[in-house]
């Protein structure tokens, strides 16, 4: 059989480390708990004695370490493992190999841990929580211990708690950690606030540094110009594939305007079923824009351009961004929270207006970061910018009156769609729309007209993150 001294597993007597004629070590020391070797995050060659009762034979087949000597004889027996690259994760690098005894013709599967590269894995640097006073957690992922110091008096660290998980030797925890920051926030009476917290590592070495922001009172200056962003709707369908051109080019005119272009992306059935479908699509599509097609793109409730190629629509979407900025000001600024409490999503938000005016207010749960099918773009296309659902009473939102120079305060809440992949990938789009329409100067290929009255105009719309807020933005 095959052993190694459990009996003394742990002792130093188990580590070795060879030495020059000075005696001084040229191998660094290292772990042998069990059937785990624990390597340093360093290339070099780090040895361990075996004691066996029989001949034996190695076989690996991992490529960032070898082990010598290949096969031995019964006896004590020096396996070094050379490890010939360092790991750039976070989390420990660990493989196997396998020492097989050849008398009796049976394996013992050995694992290799090679340590980690120290750092902290933050998804969102950034946390959002409400305006009253509230117990909060901040989550990230990483590998030292730290303590957390906030920047400001308005937040207690109250402790930070980490849990691990086993790696695949089943018996060494990883280093590789969650942990939790604990805090109290005091309630804000004033504007929104930020406060840094400082992460110091326990090694004296690694840092970082995340942010909270805490909703306040959301005060709007009108005299200064309302910030203002355009909306683009979007009918598709996965099982249409010519859809995806009109995805990716909304996706890129989002990103090169900086979220000033805001995608709005309605899933019909164009034949069968559709796992994406949003339950009021038909409305959209007939009656809004009366369109019998897909994929069919409306820009502020007033510009219509065909399927053309990614960059002729992009390039259009762009143009039409940059048109609605110059020569449609907008006369209304959206902010608010929204909030999840595991079953329910709440939504607060604030619309300020220069003049007084009838209009409809749309609030929407959209997702993004849906895997799935497309035809046209493969099993894995990432779906984007995506209606689930509807907060308001009607599928084209509801009616608002607004005055003068004020704000008015609305709340919305349900409780989570069950058509939701992660809740973390929500946000809530809110647009504010008035039943006219807009006739600019950019053109289609070929300089066809695309602009159409579809008695709707979006005078200004915003994202709001999941459990986080949107403030009042103003123009340069």
């Amino acid at each position: 059989m095959f052993f190694c001294c459990m009996s003394v597993i742990g002792m130093a007597a188990l580590f070795t480390s060879c030495t020059d004629d000075n005696g001084t070590p040229d191998e660094p020391d290292v772990d042998f708990v069990g059937s785990s070797i624990k390597v340093p995050n360093e290339v070099g060659t780090y040895s361990v004695q075996m004691e066996f009762d029989h001949n034996w034979e190695v076989s690996n087949k991992t490529t960032w370490f070898s082990i010598t000597p290949l096969s031995g004889t019964p006896g004590t027996a020096t396996i070094s493992v050379t490890v010939v690259d360092t790991n750039p994760d976070l989390i420990e690098r660990v493989a196997s190999f396998i020492i097989k005894n050849t008398d009796a013709g049976t394996n013992t599967q050995y694992y290799v841990i090679q340590d980690v590269t120290s750092g902290f894995n933050i998804a969102d640097s950034q946390m959002s929580v409400g305006i009253e006073e509230q117990q909060a957690v901040f989550t990230l992922e990483g590998n030292v211990d730290f303590e957390a110091v906030a920047a400001q008096d308005w937040i207690t660290i109250d402790g930070v708690e980490s849990d691990s998980t086993l790696l695949a030797d089943d018996a060494t925890y990883s280093k590789y950690k969650t942990y939790r920051i604990n805090m109290s926030v005091a309630a804000n009476t004033g504007e929104v606030r930020y406060s840094d917290i400082y992460l110091n590592g326990v090694d004296g070495t690694t840092k970082d540094t995340v942010t909270v922001s805490q909703m306040g009172e959301l005060v709007a200056d009108y005299s200064k110009t309302f910030y203002r962003r355009s909306m683009g709707f979007r009918m598709t369908a996965t099982t249409c594939g010519y859809c995806p051109i009109m995805s990716e080019a909304m996706k890129a005119t989002y990103e090169q305007t900086n979220g000033r272009f805001v995608p709005f992306t309605i899933y019909g059935v164009m034949a069968g079923s559709d796992w994406m479908v949003y339950e009021n699509w038909r409305y959209w599509l007939s009656t809004v824009f009366k369109s019998n097609g897909f994929p069919t793109g409306v820009i502020n409730g007033y510009a219509n351009l065909g399927n053309y190629s990614e960059s002729i629509q992009t390039d259009a979407y762009v143009k039409l961004t940059d048109e609605a900025t110059a020569e449609l000001p907008s006369n209304t600024l959206i902010g608010g929270m929204v909030s999840c409490d595991g079953s329910n999503i709440n939504v607060d938000i604030s619309v300020a207006s220069k003049q007084a005016g009838e209009y409809t207010i749309g609030v929407f749960l959209m997702e993004s970061g849906i895997v799935g099918s497309q035809s046209g773009a493969g099993a894995d296309y990432e779906h984007n910018f995506v209606v689930k659902d509807e907060f308001t009473n009607s599928p084209e939102g509801d009616p608002i009156s607004l005055s003068a120079n004020s704000t008015t305060e609305l709340s919305y809440s349900m409780a989570i769609p069950s058509v939701i992949e992660d809740i973390n990938n929500c946000y809530v789009c809110v647009w504010i729309a008035s039943d006219d329409t807009f006739s600019g100067s950019v053109t289609g290929p070929n300089d066809e007209n695309i602009y159409y009255n579809y008695g709707i105009l979006i005078d200004n719309v915003v994202n709001i993150p999941m459990n986080g807020f949107a403030v009042f933005e103003y123009e340069n």
